[in-house]
C-alpha cells in the first residue's frame, strides 16, 4: 500500500507538472448537475480565471462566441451520447489580459459505474488561427495583385503598341511620301507625338513602380516660384494656344523661395494642365493659379496649385477612383482615352511630399484640381536685390487706391522709394522736376484702366516724357497677349499682372535688366550650339550617329567616344580648349558615366574644374539626376535628346559663370 500510495502521489506530480506547462485545460463535469469535479491547474493561465472561482461558479468562463454560430447550453451536453463527443472553436477573452484568444472545445460524454460525467478539454489555439488568417489573407492579398498585374500588363501591353504601331506605320507611310514634302512633314510631326507619348508611358509605369516599392526619394533644392510658375506656363500655354484655348496663368505670393523637389512638383502640374487641355473644347478656357495661403508660419510656406477648367468635367463616380491607374473613359468621351497612369502618379507624388489634393467636378461644366503642400522656407537672403537692380525710386501711375495699397504694403520690407501720380498728366507735370533734382525714377509702373485706346494714349505720351532708358511696366489684369503688339509699339517693356506680387516684380526687374530701353538683344537667329565642339561619351553606335547629326544640324562638331574611359583619355589628350562642353552617357562598358565624371573633375588640367558636362542618359528618375549633380555634372538631359534643352542647358551654363 505505502508502494502504490508513492506510485500514485508521484504520478499525480507528473500529472501536475504536464498540466502546467501545455496550453489544454481539462475539466470533469458531473453527469446530473453539470457541476466541476475536476479543474486543471493551469486554467488560469489559459483563460485567465482561478481554480477556485470555476469550482464556485462554471459561469465565470464568461460567454463564448462560437465560430460556427452554434449555441452551447446544457441542453446541447444532454443530445451527446454515451461515447461521442462535440468539437466547436469558441472564441474568448481572456479575464486577465482581456484579449480575445480563440480555443478548440471539445466535450466527450462518458459512463462508469452506471455515473456519467463529461469531460472538457479546451485547446488554446490562438496562435495557430491567427496564422492561419495571416495566410489565408496573404493568399488573397496576392491573388488580386496577381489579377491586378495581369490587369496591369494587358492595359501596358496595348498602351505600349498603340503609339509603336503607329510610330511603325508612319515610318512605311515616309518611304513611301518620300518626294511629297508636305506629307513628308506630316508624317515627322505625327511620328514625334507618338514617341513622345510613348516615352510619357514609359516615364509613369516606372515611376509607379519605383514609388510602390518605396524606392523614391526627394530631390530638394531651392526653388523660385516665380521660375517654377515661368517654366510650367511656358509649356503648357503653347498646348493650350493650339487648341484654340485661352490659358491664363495667376500668381499670388509673397514669398518667392522655398525648398521642395522641382522636378516632381513640375509633373504634377504638367499632368493636370494636360488633362485640362485634352478635355476641354477648343475655345474653352483653363486657369492655372498658385496662391500662398495665409497660415502663420515663419518657417514654412503653404501654397495651393489650382488647375480650373470648364471642359467635358466628370461624374461623382469617376471622381471616386480617379487616381486608381488605367482609369480613363472620362463622361464617356471614347475617343479621349488616356494612359490612365498619369493621376495614379500625380496622387503617390503629392502623398510622397506630405502634400493634398481635391477636387470638384460636374459633367458638362468642368473641373477644379486644388493640390496644397506645405514646404520649408528657403533662408537664402535677397536683402541686397533691388540694389543690385540699380532699383532706388519708381513711379506708379493710376487712380485705383486698393491696387496702390498693395503695392505700398508689399513693397514695405524694400528700400524701394515709392511715388504714386493719380493720372498720366499729373506725372508728366512732375518728372522734369524730378528728374532735375538728381531724384529720377528707375522704373515706371502703368496701371492699365479704361478703354484700350486711351491707355495706348496715355503710354504714348508717357514714353514721350521719360528718359528712353527707364524701363515702362503695364500693371493690369488684361489678356496681355491681346495687347502685347501694339503696347509694345506704344513704348511698354513688360507687363506685371494683377494682383501685386513682389516676387513677380522681382522677375519683371530681373528681366528688363535695368537698361531695357537702351537696346534689346534680339533672339538670335542662329543655335546657341554653332561654333561648339562636344567631346560625347556615348556607347550605343545608332545613338551616336543621330546625336552626331544633331548637332551637325546646329552648327556644332561632336567627338564620340564608346566608353568612360575612352572620353576620360581623350579629354586628357586634348589641347587647351578644344572641347567647348562634354555629354556624358551614364550606363557605359569599362567605366560608367559618374565615374568618368569623377576622373575629369579630379585631373591635372584646370578645364576639368570648369568645362560643362552634361548627363545624357534613359535614366529618368530624380534619384539619378541627383547622382549626376553629386559626381559633378552641371545639368541633366533625358534621351531622346532634345536640342532645345541642350541649348537650354549651354546657355544656363554661360550665364552663371559670367
Amino acid at each position: 500500500m505505502k508502494k502504490k500510495n508513492i506510485d500514485v502521489s508521484s504520478n499525480e506530480q507528473l500529472v501536475d507538472i504536464l498540466l502546467n506547462n501545455v496550453s489544454d485545460v481539462f475539466l470533469i463535469l458531473s453527469g446530473d448537475k453539470y457541476k466541476p469535479e475536476y479543474v486543471s491547474p493551469n486554467i488560469e493561465d489559459v483563460l485567465g480565471v482561478p481554480v477556485l472561482n470555476v469550482f464556485k461558479n462554471l459561469s465565470c468562463l464568461g460567454n463564448a462566441k462560437y465560430m460556427d454560430d452554434k449555441i452551447i447550453d446544457y441542453a446541447t451536453l444532454d443530445g451527446i451520447e454515451v461515447g461521442s463527443s462535440l468539437s466547436h472553436v469558441v472564441g474568448r477573452e481572456h479575464k486577465r489580459t482581456k484579449e480575445m484568444r480563440y480555443y478548440d472545445e471539445t466535450i466527450h460524454h462518458v459512463e462508469v459505474d452506471n455515473v456519467h460525467k463529461y469531460i472538457v478539454i479546451i485547446s488554446d489555439r490562438t496562435k495557430e488561427l491567427l496564422a492561419k488568417q495571416s495566410l489565408e489573407e496573404a493568399l488573397k492579398i496576392a491573388n488580386i495583385a496577381n489579377r491586378s498585374k495581369s490587369t496591369f500588363l494587358a492595359n501596358m501591353s496595348h498602351d505600349i503598341r498603340t503609339p509603336m504601331n503607329t510610330i511603325v506605320g508612319l515610318c512605311t507611310l515616309l518611304q513611301r511620301d518620300v518626294n511629297d514634302q508636305d506629307k513628308l512633314n506630316d508624317h515627322v510631326k505625327q511620328i514625334m507625338l507618338s514617341s513622345r507619348h510613348l516615352l510619357t508611358l514609359i516615364n509613369d509605369i516606372l515611376d509607379m513602380s519605383k514609388i510602390e516599392s518605396g524606392e523614391t526619394t526627394l530631390n530638394i533644392s531651392e526653388i523660385s516660384v516665380i521660375d517654377l510658375v515661368k517654366e510650367i506656363d511656358s509649356k503648357m500655354s503653347v498646348q493650350a494656344k493650339s487648341k484654340k484655348q485661352n490659358f491664363k496663368t495667376t500668381v499670388a505670393v509673397k514669398t518667392d523661395k522655398f525648398l521642395g523637389d522641382k522636378m516632381r512638383i513640375k509633373r504634377i502640374m504638367f499632368n493636370l494642365l494636360s488633362n485640362a487641355i485634352k478635355y476641354t473644347p477648343e475655345g474653352g478656357q483653363i486657369e492655372f493659379t498658385v496662391q500662398q495661403m495665409s497660415r502663420p508660419s515663419r518657417k514654412h510656406v503653404y501654397l495651393q496649385f489650382i488647375v480650373r477648367d470648364n471642359g467635358v468635367g466628370m461624374s461623382e463616380q469617376f471622381v471616386e477612383k480617379i487616381f486608381e491607374p488605367y482609369t480613363r473613359d472620362i463622361s464617356g468621351e471614347s475617343d479621349m482615352n488616356g494612359a490612365g497612369l498619369g493621376m495614379a502618379v500625380a496622387k503617390n507624388l503629392i502623398d510622397l511630399m506630405g502634400g493634398t489634393i481635391s477636387i470638384e467636378s460636374k459633367e458638362g461644366e468642368g473641373s477644379t484640381f486644388a493640390v496644397g503642400f506645405k514646404f520649408p522656407i528657403s533662408k537664402v537672403s535677397d536683402s541686397n536685390f533691388w540694389m543690385d537692380q540699380g532699383v532706388a525710386r519708381m513711379l506708379v501711375i493710376g487712380d485705383n487706391n486698393i491696387d496702390n495699397n498693395s503695392i505700398t504694403w508689399a513693397m514695405r520690407k524694400t528700400d524701394v522709394n515709392i511715388s504714386f501720380a493719380k493720372s498720366v498728366k499729373a506725372a508728366v507735370a512732375n518728372m522734369d522736376k524730378a528728374w532735375g533734382n538728381g531724384k529720377g525714377y528707375n522704373v515706371v509702373i502703368y496701371d492699365w484702366l479704361g478703354s484700350e485706346q486711351e491707355c495706348l494714349d496715355e503710354i504714348k505720351l508717357l514714353r514721350e516724357n521719360i528718359p528712353q532708358y527707364v524701363p515702362l511696366v503695364v500693371f493690369g489684369d488684361c489678356e496681355w497677349s491681346n495687347i502685347e503688339k501694339k503696347a509694345t509699339e506704344a513704348g511698354v517693356d513688360s507687363f506685371l499682372v494683377k494682383p501685386f506680387s513682389v516676387a513677380l516684380f522681382k522677375e519683371c526687374v530681373t528681366d528688363l535688366k535695368m537698361s531695357v530701353r537702351e537696346g534689346l538683344i534680339p533672339k538670335a537667329e542662329t543655335s546657341a550650339l554653332a561654333d561648339m565642339t562636344f567631346l560625347a561619351a556615348e556607347d550605343n553606335e545608332l545613338n551616336a550617329m543621330v546625336l552626331n547629326e544633331l548637332l551637325s544640324m546646329a552648327g556644332a562638331k561632336c567627338v564620340v567616344r564608346t566608353n568612360g574611359q575612352e572620353a576620360v583619355q581623350e579629354f586628357e589628350n586634348s589641347l587647351p580648349g578644344q572641347y567647348d562642353a562634354i555629354l556624358m552617357d551614364i550606363q557605359m562598358p569599362v567605366m560608367n558615366g559618374y565615374d568618368a565624371t569623377r576622373a575629369i573633375r579630379e585631373s591635372k588640367r584646370p578645364e576639368g574644374k570648369t568645362i560643362p558636362i552634361i548627363a545624357m542618359t534613359a535614366n529618368a528618375f530624380a534619384e539619378d539626376v541627383k547622382s549626376s549633380l553629386d559626381a559633378g555634372m552641371n545639368a541633366y538631359i533625358l534621351k531622346p535628346i532634345d536640342m532645345n534643352k541642350l541649348e537650354e542647358a549651354i546657355i544656363s551654363h554661360k550665364k552663371e559663370n559670367k
